[in-house]
């Protein structure tokens, strides 16, 4: 399936993202036994996104995740924060315009 945004979207099994399977997957790859260290505290969307993310790589493209070694929690504050310091130095605004109104899209 196809998004408005031109992306290509496959469908993947919804218990892979489930709080207490995503909670497993994420811990173990991780070897730890809280994800409060990565800021991730109560945040179980994130961490369902992580979880069935590493299920996805892991099982379904059978790939090596060893090298994914950090997890951080991005907040939208913080995207916006990093794109308004990136129109600040560029001279091109059209550009910062664009990077902006893509961010509404996925916060709106």
């Amino acid at each position: 399936m196809k998004s408005n945004f031109g992306w290509i979207l496959s469908g993947y099994d919804d218990w892979t993202f489930a709080p207490e399977t995503a909670l497993y997957t994420v811990r173990e790859h991780f070897k730890v036994a809280s994800l409060d260290g990565f800021g991730l505290k109560d945040r179980t969307a994130a961490i369902g996104a992580a979880g069935g993310a590493l299920h996805y790589l892991t099982q379904h493209l059978r790939r090596d995740v060893k090298h994914l070694t950090r997890l951080s929690f991005i907040t939208v504050t913080i995207i916006w924060r990093w794109i308004t310091q990136r129109c600040g130095i560029s001279k091109s605004w059209n550009r910062c315009i664009t990077m902006l109104r893509a961010t509404r899209r996925f916060t709106a």
